[in-house]
């Protein structure tokens, strides 16, 4: 409960970018979880992750919650270097970094965007085994000019990622801004540093609003 009340709660409606498409807006809420603020260390730091988003999914009108960096609907972890295997070191710094996204098992069901190949990441996902990622249908077209990529290898940030799954373009801005290229990486694998802070994405039943009462307490 303090790590609640010194984070703060920032659950919202994100109905305003269902026009972006693709996306369905409705009935979804975000929650900010900060263990970094009362000096937990990253195996701490997880467990009470794992422990809050389970109390989260036995709130009443609650369907699921799953972690993620960055915002929902603004912000990546990060850009990341992209390059294939085996490609000259000339033709991968000639092409942009990408966004990158740490997100937890559902993530896609949760938000209700269209996995088109593969499947979503899962709770087998974990540091002991392969790396892997997903790529949206822009990174995909752009890397490959086809969508059918899973089983290939991306490497983000001098890292080689198997792809397991390729999920639907979607715009979390601006109805009028294009779906930027962007590869996810498994929340739980820890791809790139330990997992201390996150969000959460939280799809409910009812108003978003109204359900920030019974996930706070």
């Amino acid at each position: 409960l303090s790590l609640l009340v010194a984070a703060g709660l920032l659950t919202r409606s994100f109905a305003r970018v269902m026009a972006s498409g693709n996306l369905d807006a409705y009935h979804l809420a975000q929650l900010r979880l900060r263990p970094r603020l009362v000096g937990y260390r990253p195996d701490r730091a997880q467990a009470y992750l794992a422990r809050a988003l389970e109390s989260i999914r036995r709130v009443p009108g609650v369907t699921d919650a799953v972690p993620v960096r960055g915002s929902i609907v603004r912000q990546a972890t990060e850009a990341a270097p992209v390059a294939l295997p085996g490609e000259g070191a000339a033709t991968s710094r000639n092409r942009p970094a990408v966004d990158y996204f740490d997100i937890g098992p559902r993530y896609f069901a949760t938000l209700g965007v269209l996995v088109v190949a593969g499947r979503e990441f899962s709770d087998r996902d974990t540091p002991e085994s392969p790396p892997v990622a997903m790529v949206n249908e822009a990174l995909a077209q752009r890397l490959w000019s086809t969508i059918n990529v899973v089983g290939r290898t991306i490497i983000l940030s001098g890292k080689p990622f198997q792809i397991v799954g390729v999920v639907r373009n979607y715009r979390a801005h601006r109805s009028d801004e294009s779906p930027p290229a962007s590869a996810y990486v498994a929340f739980w694998q820890n791809s790139f540093e330990p997992q201390i802070d996150a969000r959460v994405a939280i799809r409910v039943q009812g108003d978003p609003r109204s359900e920030e009462r019974r996930v706070g307490k």
